[in-house]
């Protein structure tokens, strides 16, 4: 444990859910470094997680005595490599932070890249009774104009507060807006609104310090599936990117590795040339278990329309975009290896 600080109360007489603390609320941070512990470097550029957890709370602008948090530094890394051992590492600690009844709620401090994979993940092996909310930044925080400062302190706002059941318990607060784990996407690759929820829209929108919930916007109910005993135990899966003028030896040089499961991030409705999709049935026949997602940023992909799932042995990924298909394969070969079950799970 990096250490213990105290926050301030905050209270406001004109939001919308009116939230009062009456006691003291404590709240758990657990960072694994990205941008937002990053520091400059010569030449305009910048190395992520050079930043302690505790350091980056004390810029947080909450410095008084109504919040009781206590940091720990779980990793250190951009999320271009975040893997799935810090994953259960993360995973583990919120459980027994449930277990211990001492937090009131999480906050993850995480790097942007892989974010949105980071949250799907923990919405679908958490059961905790507390709010589970990831922040970081897109610029570093040495930055003159880092946007970390605030993005940590609607994270630690919004986990110390009662959050509707509708919006589930994982929860990112970025840019001044709360977006389900479900809806997540990183949508620029260096603009200050690097998320969006295509398909919905964000469940709350804070105003200065305090949270309005946008009216009749619900996270799906999901699934929850059991941890593995180590990260060497999950299943292997890897993504195939369609593209026009694809040639099906590509796709044969990854499904000859022999991996467990492959998806599609294929073009419109998952689709890719007929002799790629070729390629993907004979995996398919050998085992593996063929996931077809999309590449656009929206839209459902539609089980046996276009393509002829049944007799080529694949999977339609539904609502799910290519990320969140990987990572839900993962989970659902860990419990079954029949292809029919697991597109059951698909579309639940």
């Amino acid at each position: 444990m990096a250490g213990i600080t105290c926050l301030p109360c905050w209270r406001s007489k004109a939001w919308a859910a009116c939230w009062m603390p009456d006691s003291m609320r404590r709240l758990l941070v657990l960072a694994t470094g990205g941008t937002i512990a990053g520091r400059q470097t010569a030449g305009g550029g910048y190395r992520a997680g050079q930043i302690e957890g505790q350091e980056l709370l004390a810029h947080s602008g909450l410095d008084g005595s109504g919040l009781h948090i206590d940091v720990e530094d779980i990793a250190s890394v951009g999320s271009q490599d975040m893997n799935q051992a810090i994953w259960l590492r993360l995973a583990r600690r919120i459980e027994a932070a449930a277990v211990s009844g001492g937090f009131d709620g999480v906050v993850v401090t995480h790097g942007t890249d892989t974010m949105e994979e980071t949250a799907f993940f923990l919405s679908r092996v958490l059961a905790v009774p507390f709010p589970v909310v990831l922040t970081g930044a897109m610029r570093p925080a040495d930055a003159p104009d880092a946007d970390g400062p605030v993005n940590l302190r609607h994270a630690l706002l919004l986990a110390a507060q009662p959050v509707p059941d509708s919006a589930g318990n994982v929860l990112v607060a970025f840019n001044g807006n709360v977006h389900a784990a479900q809806w997540l996407r990183k949508v620029s690759a260096s603009g200050l609104v690097a998320f969006a929820s295509p398909g919905a829209c964000p469940l709350g929108t804070f105003i200065g310090d305090h949270i309005r919930w946008t009216p009749g916007v619900a996270a799906p109910a999901s699934r929850r599936y059991s941890l593995p005993a180590s990260a060497g135990a999950w299943p292997k899966v890897g993504v195939i990117y369609a593209h026009a003028g694809m040639e099906p030896e590509q796709v044969r040089a990854c499904t000859d590795l022999g991996w467990d499961g492959w998806v599609l991030a294929g073009v419109g409705n998952g689709n890719a040339s007929g002799a790629c999709l070729a390629v993907l049935a004979e995996a398919a026949e050998r085992g593996a278990v063929v996931v077809r997602s999309r590449r656009c940023i929206d839209g459902w992909v539609t089980r046996a329309a276009e393509v002829d799932d049944d007799a080529l042995g694949f999977v339609a990924a539904g609502i799910y975009d290519v990320p969140q298909s990987r990572i839900l394969l993962m989970l659902a070969l860990a419990e079954t290896r029949q292809r029919e079950l697991i597109q059951q799970h698909f579309l639940q």
